[in-house]
């Protein structure tokens, strides 16, 4: 069997087979049978080094699950940036079943492309080829919270729990607050990633769903075991208190080490597996798991005020017992706070010297349009706004650039983008990547199907813009990508 290469789950480094710890960043990798059994599906061996849609190589299988398999790959035409590749295959599908994948496929494009958060993936792409679906994210170099715990021996610090909490209610109050609301029902350890740096992403949107206020029950009863909540089972429709559930779990799991897939719906109380388990986080998490979603909290914005409570308890010291306080220490003799207070005035004094030189350094780097990271930092400077100063932006390119763009024409291309990022800093070469989003007007109405009640709202989407330098006159825009097509901007 020919050799496979495999990637390192914290930095994305790739690998050889063969080698047990990361070259780059010294993480220990996955077992050699591991390799082996992700690496002999014919998934893998079929798209390995291929290039899909003549854009995206792929590299390696990074995860495999019950709704498809996930690659890691490169943009080849947008400076080789590591991508996620989730694949579904059509393959031993009826025509019913092919018809259904396409619609749960479709869904989790579009309500991904939709979604703008810190602690979502983004959307870059999605496509069919050779009877197989495919749907190009944000690449997340990290681990998943389940591979995370079994490193941290099972179970996670208080500390570690509620901030993940926290973050997690975030995400979801963000998905309820949508309009129609966004149901995740499938949080789990397995769903959340972690990078290296502790930041925290939801993943896997492939059973999510939209709320429907007086839809009685769901189209398909999913969820993973121990984690979804009993109305998953049954006939009513999931609302956001079944995210409510999924959380309680996944907090339980990472405070206690006890996994409920193991014996859902019957656990032993929390306070029995950790004794020092703050009573307030107790009765939280146990009203959390009720099997009456009544009587969860109503929302993922009550949960994380109670998350932050316990949170802030934990920071403040108890009081010491009155037997234990210190006895008054002899007051300082005169000459020697003078000197200390000297010292300390100096040492300030020093600081705010220091300082000053790094920030004056910082905005000669930021702001000097005569280097190529000023010139690109001007520029997305002044695109990052609800109206974004288009002159301003226009003047960072050349004199060659701008004879044959007019200034309309620019302004007219890029109408309707805003907060700009620099994705990619000047390199060697003297390119840049900037990352803005734009506002698109929604899709023209279906003139087979009745008009909506409201009319949908304008969509949102990545446009990636990369700036090359143009000879010794400056830059100019060299190419442009954006997510969806029908929404590209008018030419010039």
């Amino acid at each position: 069997m020919k050799p496979f290469s495999f990637v390192c789950d914290i930095c994305g480094m790739v690998n050889q087979r063969g080698q047990l710890h990361c070259l780059a960043c010294g993480q220990i990798l996955v077992s050699l049978d591991d390799s082996r059994a992700l690496t002999s599906a014919p998934t893998v061996s079929t798209l390995s080094n291929t290039l899909l849609k003549q854009r995206y190589q792929v590299i390696h299988v990074v995860g495999k699950g019950g709704m498809g398999t996930v690659y890691i790959g490169r943009d080849v035409q947008l400076g080789n940036r590591l991508v996620a590749i989730k694949e579904m295959s059509q393959n031993g599908l009826v025509l019913s079943e092919r018809l259904e994948a396409a619609r749960n496929f479709q869904r989790e494009a579009h309500l991904l492309a939709g979604l703008q958060h810190p602690n979502l993936p983004s959307i870059y792409d999605h496509f069919e080829e050779k009877q197989r679906w495919y749907l190009v994210m944000s690449f997340i170099r990290g681990q998943t919270l389940m591979h995370y715990l079994e490193t941290q021996g099972g179970s996670l610090p208080l500390n570690e729990v509620l901030e993940i909490g926290i973050t997690l209610c975030n995400v979801l109050n963000y998905l309820h607050s949508c309009n129609p609301p966004v149901i995740f029902r499938d949080l789990k350890p397995s769903n959340v990633m972690r990078t290296a740096d502790g930041h925290i992403y939801l993943i896997d949107f492939g059973i999510a769903r939209l709320f429907k206020p007086g839809q009685m029950a769901d189209t398909a009863n999913q969820g993973s075991s121990g984690y979804a909540s009993p109305e998953q089972y049954g006939s009513a429709q999931t609302t956001p208190r079944s995210d409510i559930y999924s959380l309680g779990a996944t907090l339980y799991h990472l405070f206690s080490g006890y996994d409920l897939a193991y014996t859902p719906f019957h656990f032993p109380s929390l306070q029995e597996l950790v004794r020092s388990a703050p009573t307030r986080l107790v009765a939280l998490i146990t009203s959390m798991l009720d099997w009456d979603e009544n009587k969860r909290p109503a929302s993922a914005e009550i949960v994380r005020r109670e998350l932050q409570i316990i949170q802030d308890d934990l920071a403040v010291p108890p009081a010491p017992e009155p037997s234990s306080l210190p006895l008054p220490l002899e007051p300082p003799k005169p000459g020697k706070s003078k000197k200390a207070l000297l010292i300390t005035l100096a040492a300030l004094l020093l600081i705010v010297l220091l300082v000053g030189v790094y920030v004056i350094i910082g905005l000669v780097n930021g702001r000097n349009s005569n280097t190529p990271y000023g010139v690109v930092n001007t520029f997305c400077n002044a695109m990052d706004s609800q109206s974004p100063d288009f002159l301003t932006a226009y003047h960072q390119l050349s004199r060659q650039y701008q004879q044959g763009h007019p200034f309309l024409d620019f302004q007219r291309y890029l109408l309707g983008t805003n907060q700009c990022t620099i994705a990619s800093s000047p390199n060697s070469a003297n390119q840049a990547i900037v990352s803005l989003m734009m506002l698109c007007p929604p899709p023209p109405p279906d003139p087979n199907r009745p008009p909506p009640a409201q009319p949908p709202p304008p969509r949102i989407n990545p446009l990636d813009l990369t700036l090359v330098q143009d000879g010794s006159d400056g830059w100019k825009i060299d190419t442009l990508y954006l997510v969806s097509p029908d929404c590209a901007p008018p030419p010039t």
